[in-house]
């Protein structure tokens, strides 16, 4: 049983989750926020996000969705 949790939690943090737009535009230098899906830490506060989208949470591991 464990081991099969372990392994459905691997196969969890592997499948991509859209990341979370906090829907505020900060005013200084209009950056917006993201926020991770699993672990709701912030995951990115910048002016370009169409040049750095990480593909995986840097405090957990999750694998991230851009798309539209």
């Amino acid at each position: 049983k464990q081991a099969i949790d372990n392994l459905q939690e691997l196969v969890d943090k592997e499948t991509p989750k859209k990341v979370i737009y906090d829907g505020k535009i900060y005013s200084d230098c209009d950056k917006v926020q993201y926020i991770c899906p699993k672990c709701k830490s912030i995951m990115l506060r910048t002016v370009c996000t169409r040049t750095h989208k990480p593909k995986y949470c840097y405090m957990c591991g999750q694998a991230l969705d851009w798309s539209d």
